[in-house]
């Protein structure tokens, strides 16, 4: 009994060391390989960083709503068209939403914007106007998500205005039929999937009369269309569909060469799910940009707030529910004190600076507890000082 007891003591204290041994890990990592950066000045950090991804697509992983995402982003799409020519910003919305967003880039008439969903605002998208000014390769934004499924009045109003700013509204027409049932019928989710069904037969029977009424909106027209539109409950793999349309329509000749940045919701870059938009872009072999993805993780972490300090919906991005995932063998209990014990160590190593972790040239998370695989495949982890109570995205024209 005695010898059994000691053995159980044994195992305990091995256990608790292995865990003590691993927390420090983590912590020695946040302090040895963190870089300090102001939002303005990140592009003279990733340059001066080695071994910066050569990727073609440029994924993170968000929580929607929050000023710092299109800081972030802004910063990164100057540094990656400065230094890679890329110009094609992905967003998690329906082309048919942010083709009014690309219309006001275009135009700077802000008629186009009479709603916003978090993901954007008027703040960022005058930054890109003011961009493409200096550029003779501007800035284009394309969405991929479901259009009539979760905002079907965008979809009904973007074919609208595309047939009447084309004059092309004819009502004994097959399309000007159509477009008098998307007027009566704007919210009427299932009569516009019926008439969706109407355009993309007329489009795909004289796709050459089509080019002719519509100039280079047609491309947004057949974009909008054809792409992938009922929830069937696999939105990541929809959503997946919809680029390589999107690609297909829009980059022809490109030959898997475009490249784009993208800020999605955490739970569509989990790298552990083969059905995240992240893991169909980086390993499905019809991928135009196939094993060529780099993805990154977003901390925002609030270490003085009482309110948010600890909440795991806003501090790690990697999966929304935090770093781990666990697995057989290792109690929930573990699970989220190991959670609570990393927010201590990165609430310990940050202070009042934003700070990001270059994991491309040396995989420091890599070997950090061999549960955690969720941290092998990033290339970059970002710890950001903000609070979504603080932060607002600016909304309406404010």
């Amino acid at each position: 009994m005695y010898k059994k007891l000691l053995a159980l003591l044994f195992i305990l204290i091995s256990i608790n060391l292995q865990y003590a041994s691993g927390q420090s890990q983590f912590y020695d990592t946040l302090q040895k390989n963190k870089i300090p950066f102001e939002f303005a000045n990140l592009g003279s950090n990733l340059s001066n960083t080695k071994n910066f991804p050569d990727k073609k697509f440029f994924l993170f992983g968000e929580l929607h709503g929050i000023n710092s995402n299109l800081e972030l982003q802004y910063e990164f799409i100057k540094y990656l068209h400065k230094e890679r020519g890329i110009s094609n910003i992905i967003i998690e919305m329906p082309h048919s939403e942010v083709y009014f967003f690309q219309k006001y880039l275009e135009t700077g008439d802000d008629a186009f914007l009479y709603d916003y969903d978090g993901r954007i605002n008027k703040m960022f998208l005058d930054k890109i106007r003011d961009f493409n000014k200096s550029t003779d390769n501007p800035i284009s934004l394309f969405g991929v998500d479901l259009d009539i499924s979760f905002r079907n009045y965008f979809y009904a109003d973007c074919i609208i205005h595309l047939a009447k700013t084309h004059n092309y509204t004819d009502s004994l027409s097959v399309f000007g039929k159509a477009i008098k049932q998307l007027i009566e019928n704007r919210n009427n989710s299932e009569r516009l999937f019926e008439v969706n069904d109407i355009l993309r037969q007329e489009l795909g029977s004289n796709e050459a009369k089509f080019i002719s009424l519509f100039g280079k909106d047609y491309l947004h027209l057949k974009t909008i269309i054809f792409s992938a539109k009922k929830d069937k409950g696999r939105r990541d793999e929809e959503m997946y569909e919809n680029f390589k349309k999107l690609y297909q329509t829009w980059f022809p000749e490109q030959n898997n060469k475009a490249g784009f940045l993208g800020f999605f919701g955490a739970s569509h870059t989990y790298s552990e799910s083969t059905q995240s938009f992240y893991h169909l872009l980086q390993n499905n072999s019809s991928s135009p940009v196939v094993n060529n993805v780099s993805l990154s993780a977003m901390q925002y972490i609030n270490c003085q707030s009482s309110q948010f300090g600890r909440n795991p919906k806003y501090l790690l991005q990697v999966k929304n529910d935090g770093f781990f995932k666990g697995t057989k063998g290792v109690s929930r209990r573990q699970i989220r004190n190991e959670f609570l014990d990393a927010i201590d160590s990165t609430c310990t190593t940050v202070t009042k600076s934003n700070y990001f972790i270059p994991a491309y040239s040396s995989r420091p998370f890599y070997h950090w507890y061999k549960k955690n695989r969720l941290l092998k495949t990033i290339d970059m982890f970002f710890i950001i000082q903000n609070s979504p109570a603080t932060h607002p995205l600016i909304q309406g024209l404010q």
